[in-house]
C-alpha cells in the first residue's frame, strides 16, 4: 500500500474497506457511514489517509449544516450564480469579504444564521439586489 502503515502496531499490511467512522462534534457523537478507509490486517485498527480525513471532514460539515438547517456550499454558489453576480459583487451586497464568501462556497467555513437567512431572502426576492450590475467586476 505504498508508504502507509498502521500508527498503532507499525504494520504495513493494510487493506481498503468501507465502514462507519465516529467523530465527536461539540460534545455529540456523529456517525458517518459508508466511509472508505484502510484497515490493518494485524491489529484491526482503522488507518485514514489525508484525502480520506478530508472526505470525512466534508461529510461531518455537511451533516452539521443539515442539522442546523443551513444552506450547502452548492446552494450558496447556486444563489450567487442565479443572481448573475461575482463573488466580489455578492460579498458587497452581503457586507462581507470575498474570502469569507469563497470559503462558504467551498465548504471551508459555515455562514452565520443571519447570512444564511439573507441569502434565502435574496434567492426568493432577487430584486433586492438593485444596482448590483453597477458594482465593479474583478
Amino acid at each position: 500500500m505504498g508508504s502507509a502503515y498502521c500508527e498503532f502496531c507499525g504494520s504495513d499490511r493494510l487493506f481498503l474497506t468501507k465502514g462507519t467512522v465516529q467523530r465527536r462534534v461539540n460534545g455529540s457523537r456523529l456517525e458517518i457511514s459508508d466511509v472508505d478507509f484502510l484497515k490493518c490486517e494485524f491489529c484491526g485498527e482503522k488507518v485514514l489517509l489525508p484525502y480520506q480525513e478530508e472526505a470525512i471532514r466534508k461529510r461531518v460539515d455537511a451533516e452539521i449544516r443539515k442539522n442546523k438547517g443551513l444552506l450547502t456550499p452548492e446552494e450558496i454558489r447556486g444563489i450567487r450564480n442565479s443572481l448573475n453576480l461575482t463573488q466580489i459583487q455578492l460579498a458587497k451586497v452581503i457586507g462581507c469579504g470575498k474570502a469569507s464568501l469563497s470559503r462558504w462556497e467551498k465548504g471551508g467555513l459555515q455562514q452565520s444564521r443571519l447570512v444564511d437567512n439573507f441569502l434565502r431572502v435574496l434567492k426568493t426576492h432577487p430584486e433586492i439586489v438593485v444596482g448590483a450590475e453597477s458594482l465593479p467586476r474583478r
